[in-house]
């Protein structure tokens, strides 16, 4: 095709083709072969990318200082402020406010979730934010709240990220979740 191209544009200005091969047939084969091979390998490259493409491994904490008995500090003091101090119960937490809260350099806080709890720190907040709201959702004296209500109660300001963050931790919306509470509440008083 390419030499086909050039053959019009050197027709264009009338200087005399390149002749590639007499034989029509051949030319014919000869695309048939060049189109399955790229056929082939753009099929290949779909199907198994990464062996195309090289892996590269995260640098961003490669100078990192932190010593293992630190990032276990760290990760510790981390989890305990959420769990015991419920931190991320404040809707306008930031990784800055848990940086002074617990006395501990931003770029390790950001560090020890990223690298080693396999989370940003947004997820990490939340999914303490969506294990409190199913707790609330269980305990009949929140049963009046509505499930936003409930959900401005763990932390969370907007419906829609709501929504979606439930979605994403537990597979579910959050009004699938109630009802399959509520089966679960009916069948097991029956």
């Amino acid at each position: 095709m390419s030499v086909s191209y050039i053959n019009g544009v050197l027709d264009l200005f009338e200087l005399a083709p390149i002749v590639f091969s007499e034989d029509d047939d051949f030319n014919t084969y000869l695309l048939l072969v060049i189109a399955f091979l790229f056929y082939f390998i753009t099929f290949y490259f779909i199907s198994k990318p990464k062996e195309l493409i090289p892996n590269t491994k995260i640098t961003k904490y490669k100078s990192s200082n932190l010593r293992p008995e630190l990032i276990e500090k760290y990760k510790n003091a981390l989890i305990q402020a959420m769990e015991k101090d419920k931190l991320f119960m404040d809707s306008r937490l930031s990784i800055h406010n848990v940086s002074k809260k617990l006395n501990i350099p931003r770029q390790y806080i950001s560090e020890v979730i990223n690298l080693h709890l396999n989370k940003n720190f947004q997820d990490f907040v939340n999914e303490y934010r969506v294990d409190a709201f199913v707790k609330n959702l269980q305990n009949d004296q929140h049963a009046h709240f509505t499930l936003f209500g409930m959900a401005t109660e763990v932390g969370f300001s907007s419906k829609s990220s709501f929504n979606a963050t439930f979605k994403k931790v537990k597979g579910i919306t959050p009004t699938q979740f109630k009802n399959s509470i509520a089966k679960k509440k009916i069948i097991g008083t029956e």
